[in-house]
């Protein structure tokens, strides 16, 4: 029986294992750059999907692109690529196992409203504390 207070935690394997679909959602940086190809997918179902939203190069594209010719899961969903567009040659194009989308999912009016009341919440709260008490602050 769940309990509504109860939180269940999970390792990223764990979630990786029992997932029906990943979704990625993390920023580019030194740490993130390829850092999910082939052993992430290897531990997925291979009736799960994967979804990238964040920035292509957080996934290796190559090993993406190797795991779903050899059905290792069963799709992705990408808002983003490593090179966006995929240059026309890029196998994303032909497999029957990809959605892509010309990086979009941020465009709803609703997401850039939020945008443009985070960025002034961020520069009253600068100018309020001196700088000392910023939110929404991403190294």
């Amino acid at each position: 029986m769940n309990h509504p207070n109860v939180c269940v935690t999970y390792d990223v394997d764990e979630l990786l294992e029992k997932s029906d679909f990943v979704s990625i959602h993390t920023p580019l940086n030194n740490e993130t750059i390829n850092s999910f190809g082939k052993n992430q997918i290897a531990k997925m179902k291979s009736t799960a999907y994967l979804i990238n939203t964040s920035r292509g190069k957080v996934i290796n594209e190559n090993e993406l692109i190797n795991c779903l010719e050899n059905k290792l899961i069963a799709g992705a969903g990408l808002d983003v690529t490593q090179i966006e567009p995929p240059t026309s040659d890029s196998k994303l194009w032909s497999l029957n196992n990809v959605v892509l989308s010309p990086h979009i999912g941020w465009r709803r009016l609703e997401t850039r409203q939020r945008l443009v009341d985070m960025t002034t919440d961020n520069i009253v709260s600068y100018i309020n504390t001196n700088g000392n008490d910023c939110i929404n602050v991403v190294n």
